[in-house]
């Protein structure tokens, strides 16, 4: 609006008044002329930003999926030549993010070890794993097997009902894929529109970053680990990997008061339904074997869930295992230590080793056999 309202009264300008001496009339001209050309100068660098987040650099929008997914691409491309591999892609949120290995779920597997990557993200819930499964469907090629988080926390529905994914993160094409599943599409919408206004502000610590200049953002909003700390298979483990027990203390009963009602007084949110439900849809319409698994929660931790929540969140996925035909991988009591976990939820190094080991013996290596097919066809 600012842009339109000042290019007009540039056009309106009134001409010089006779009996002006013509050198002013002509820098008038010419500081018009520069004032105009800065201003197209701006807007071509605001949609090159645009478009560059949208095609080229998609890392400088959304850096914890795609740094992941480019290494995941090379992959794919590298063993489309020989198919010497299977391919298994994670999708989850924060907590696989940092709690699942691919190099340990490998261990055991001898030759023809599937690869396995871990395109998980922070705040990555259904809605999340239905555009990054999207996104993968829409690259020329794919993995053969998605290995998909539930999360109860995920699943509820929530008396404050912000989306579950940030706009930030979306190109177009994305918006589309999520609009179906958004508590007020009209308003996210304009949030993303409004985005698209400033996108040099939005993505100002994503670019710098990755130009090697984080040094110029404050240290709290510093982008760069995002991808530095990541392993080459997509796992980001939680540093430290030890916590003073007063640090997990605190970490943790902050947990237990943010988590206290979407887990005690669990409602199923169909939004949520409806996108695991088109999730696990499009991966049988495009030949992908799923399956479904729940992370480790700590003892205390899991004391948040009532009864009610647990039975709809077991209910909840026999349904979907019985539909679409998935296996479904309970390990939320598998590590059964407090002090393996940062905050409750969020496992430490040495549990996430232990946890993807299991993970690879108890469901990986009967539902993705070496060198070939599932199990079953």
């Amino acid at each position: 609006m600012w842009l339109a309202v000042l290019l007009r009264n540039l056009i309106r300008m009134p001409p010089a008044l006779p009996g002006r001496r013509v050198p002013r009339a002509r820098r008038r001209g010419k500081a018009r002329a520069a004032v105009v050309s800065g201003l197209l100068a701006a807007l071509a660098l605001h949609a090159a930003m645009i478009v560059a987040v949208d095609s080229v650099r998609p890392q400088w929008r959304d850096p914890e999926f795609y740094h992941r997914y480019q290494k995941l691409a090379a992959a794919l491309r590298a063993n489309r030549r020989t198919q010497a591999h299977s391919v298994v892609a994670v999708l989850g949120s924060s907590r696989p993010q940092m709690g699942f290995s691919p190099d340990h779920a490998a261990d055991g597997y001898g030759p023809g070890a599937p690869l396995i990557f871990n395109l998980s993200q922070s705040g990555c819930h259904p809605i999340g794993e239905r555009l990054n499964l999207q996104r993968i469907l829409n690259a020329p090629v794919r993995p053969d097997f998605v290995l998909i988080e539930v999360w109860a926390s995920g699943l509820a529905r929530r008396t404050k009902r912000e989306e579950q994914i940030p706009m930030s993160r979306l190109s177009l094409s994305d918006l589309a894929t999520v609009s179906p599943y958004l508590y007020d599409e009209a308003a996210a919408r304009r949030q993303w529109w409004q985005i698209q206004a400033s996108p040099w502000w939005t993505y100002r610590m994503n670019v710098l970053a990755h130009q090697g200049l984080e040094s110029l953002s404050p240290a709290e909003r510093q982008q760069n680990f995002l991808w530095s700390d990541m392993r080459p298979n997509g796992w980001s483990p939680y540093y430290p990997p030890v916590w003073s027990k007063e640090e997990q203390e605190r970490r943790q009963a902050l947990a237990m008061t943010w988590f206290a009602e979407p887990l005690g007084e669990f409602h199923l949110d169909p939004n949520a339904e409806s996108a695991h439900r088109d999730l696990l849809t499009a991966c049988r319409t495009h030949g992908l074997k799923a399956a479904l698994y729940l992370m480790p929660e700590s003892p205390t931790f899991r004391t948040l869930y009532s009864a009610d929540a647990k039975r709809e969140v077991r209910d909840y996925l026999t349904r979907l295992s019985d539909e679409f035909g998935v296996p479904v991988c309970d390990a939320s009591e598998w590590i059964a230590d407090d002090a393996a976990y940062m905050d409750g939820y969020h496992l430490l190094g040495p549990g996430a080793e232990a946890f993807s080991r299991r993970l690879g013996r108890d469901l990986l290596r009967g539902w993705v056999p070496p060198n070939g097919h599932s199990r079953g066809e």
